[in-house]
């Protein structure tokens, strides 16, 4: 009797632990940039916060599928309620949390806590078009009418160029780049829809073999990002700056964050001594006081990431305009320091027209400097102007 009451201990012992370890392994995700409605507040706006915004998954699989036929809220939420990221949800604030130009490729990060396979997809839904026209409702139909395109990527398209099959490997973070619908030349209020349809539930495929990701009924994630599209500053394409190191440039950069934070960079080398959006979150914090009440001075890859997000945005509120910021991937993975530099570069000069007490690279509009330079300095300038084109900022919105 004993060992039977052992033995039975010991089987309950087990099966808790085989579903805690279940529930653990269950793939979480949220999509950072743009941020999503339950996200927002990570990155400094004044919203409430959501502490569980990688948990929209539709109320759980077995509520999705089993419950409620497959269906889901919009953003993510359980079918039957409450919907706490849609109209007159506590997260549905209205707030903009990124504005973008007319048809162009934006990037996207998404993060999932374990890779489960499957694809993303993105829809957008124009609620407010400005000028007479009502203000729309959020809807999946509304959603659907806008099936958006994934740029180049490491993604296997599979034939499909609207989904993101996520690669196999231990990957955290996706850099997806989606295209803007070209037929939307500005938006005061869209809704940009993230979905996550995992693989990772066994079914069977067209010629009846088992196989993993071949059910129907997989787990799902959507969340909301509420954003805004402008038309593009000028007829003419935006003009990258080039993909070329310039170190004096660079160099320049840091001696001018250097005299404006009265700080020295530590002895590494430029981009990785900003790598983490502290000296960044200070910056701005001295051109515009309490700009950033509260970043991250230690932590992992998401703490610096959020920093960076935090200046992106001090930055657009201090008048910077999207073509003239960089991606967080263009700091963080080093993937363009050429552009982050430009962006610091333009920011001194925006600096000197805000009549900031900051220092400048360049010296006041009205002061003489002449400077002779060479062709390929010139041909460098000449590429970076339409960057520096006056006005661009204007559209720029973070109160809704």
């Amino acid at each position: 009797m004993k060992y039977s009451l052992a033995w039975n201990q010991l089987f309950i012992i087990d099966c808790f632990i085989f579903f805690s370890l279940i529930q653990f392994c269950n793939s979480h995700g949220r999509m950072l940039e743009p941020p999503q409605r339950g996200s927002m507040w990570r990155f400094g706006f004044d919203v409430p916060p959501n502490y569980n915004d990688m948990s929209n998954y539709c109320g759980g699989k077995d509520n999705q599928w089993t419950v409620q036929h497959g269906r889901c809220g919009v953003c993510g939420d359980p079918f039957q309620g409450p919907r706490e990221h849609e109209n007159g949800g506590i997260y549905a604030t209205g707030i903009i949390g990124r504005t973008y130009e007319a048809g162009t490729t934006i990037n996207t990060t998404i993060d999932i806590t374990a890779n489960h396979f499957g694809y993303f997809e993105f829809r957008l839904c124009p609620l407010d078009m400005g000028y007479s026209r009502r203000t729309r409702r959020l809807t999946q139909q509304c959603l659907d009418q806008h099936l958006l395109k994934i740029g180049p990527s490491d993604s296997k398209s599979n034939g499909d160029d609207t989904r993101y099959y996520l690669p196999h490997g231990n990957k955290s973070y996706f850099y997806v780049p989606v295209e803007l619908p070209s037929e939307i030349l500005s938006c005061q209020h869209c809704v940009l829809q993230w979905k996550y349809h995992a693989g990772n539930t066994w079914g069977k495929d067209q010629q009846g073999r088992k196989c993993l990701g071949c059910a129907d009924q997989q787990e799902e994630f959507y969340n909301c990002a509420d954003i805004a599209i402008v038309e593009r500053s000028s007829s003419e394409p935006v003009t990258q700056i080039s993909d070329k190191r310039d170190p004096a440039l660079d160099l320049q950069v840091q001696q001018w964050i250097e005299t404006v934070i009265e700080e020295k960079f530590p002895d590494v080398p430029y981009e990785d001594a900003i790598k983490d959006g502290v000296i960044l979150c200070k910056l701005m914090n001295k051109l515009q006081p309490n700009s950033i009440p509260k970043y991250a001075t230690s932590g992992g890859s998401f703490q610096y990431r959020e920093n960076i997000a935090l200046f992106q945005n001090a930055a657009r509120a201090y008048g910077l305009g999207e073509a003239q910021l960089f991606q967080t991937i263009d700091l963080f993975e080093k993937r363009n320091i050429p552009q982050v530099t430009l962006c610091l570069f333009v920011l001194s000069r925006l600096v000197q027209k805000q009549k900031s007490n900051g220092s400048t690279l360049s010296p006041r509009v009205s002061e003489a400097d002449a400077r002779e330079f060479s062709d390929e300095q010139l041909n460098t300038a000449k590429n970076g102007l339409p960057l520096l084109h006056e006005g661009t900022h204007k559209d720029v919105n973070q109160s809704g």
